[in-house]
């Protein structure tokens, strides 16, 4: 005696950062067999929802297996990226009207831009973004920068601010 096991191959499909296990793309699923996979979201990531020929948000996916059967786990990334002024140097006593501001980002994917606002002005584009640069034109007395920094995502990193003085200097006349 013997058993005809109809089988189909399954369609798994994952975008973003994550992995699933409980069964691979192309395995053969036997049809009507009931199946769990598991999407696990990779390190700053989470977890979107499951698509295709059966939708969910929960990570845990139970389903009952067809012919043609299509799966798609979405992962989006979650991570913020970090961002570093490293000139000027904080508190510093500049001489001059313009200065240059440089730094650095990172991010677990990408960073896709670097923005700064000098002394509340409207935030503008730096020029690079792992290793970044502006041109400052200072205000006599105490400048203040906040930089930010995104990558594809969206995500955005914790604003970094830092403060310093232009000290404008005029010749002294002794009488």
């Amino acid at each position: 005696s013997f058993t005809y096991v109809v089988s189909s191959p399954l369609t798994l499909q994952i975008v973003g950062p994550g992995t699933v296990s409980g069964a691979t793309n192309r395995q053969a699923l036997e049809i009507g067999k009931s199946y769990t996979l598991t999407a696990t979201p990779g390190r700053e990531a989470r977890f979107v929802g499951w698509s295709g020929s059966q939708q969910s948000a929960s990570a845990r996916l139970t389903f009952t297996a067809q012919a043609n059967t299509v799966l798609i786990a979405t992962f989006a990334d979650s991570g913020k990226p970090v961002v570093v002024i490293s000139a000027p140097t904080a508190n510093a006593r500049l001489l001059e009207p313009s200065v240059p501001l440089r730094g650095t980002a990172t991010d677990n994917q990408a960073v896709t831009q670097v923005r700064y606002e000098l002394n509340g002005a409207a935030a503008v584009p730096a020029q690079g973004t792992t290793n970044w640069s502006a041109q400052l034109s200072l205000r006599p007395g105490v400048n203040t920068v906040v930089v930010k920094a995104s990558d594809a995502a969206g995500n955005e990193s914790l604003p970094v601010s830092r403060s310093f003085t232009y000290v404008v200097s005029s010749p002294l006349t002794l009488q």
